[in-house]
């Protein structure tokens, strides 16, 4: 069992703390990016409140994920167990 807890700040002061949390079946997450969390919490995902989507893959060793940003967007990647290369 991997616990990744990431912290993000809200779009707006004064909203009510909240949690949310939904298992994912790791079927769902081998060799693509899936969707967790969003503003929307389209697909199946957990509902945050910022513009922000939050994706979880489970890659084999030589299997790659591509994902396209929109014009303005930026990306941070947050390894848990493996190797970058």
């Amino acid at each position: 069992m991997h616990f990744l807890q990431i912290w993000i700040l809200p779009n707006r002061r004064g909203l009510a703390p909240g949690y949310e949390q939904k298992a994912i079946p790791p079927q769902e997450e081998r060799g693509t990016l899936r969707l967790i969390a969003s503003r929307d919490g389209r697909d199946g995902g957990v509902t945050i409140h910022q513009d922000v989507d939050l994706y979880v893959s489970r890659l084999e060793p030589g299997e790659r994920v591509k994902h396209a940003l929109a014009a303005g967007r930026h990306a941070w990647l947050q390894m848990v167990t493996g190797a970058w290369r």
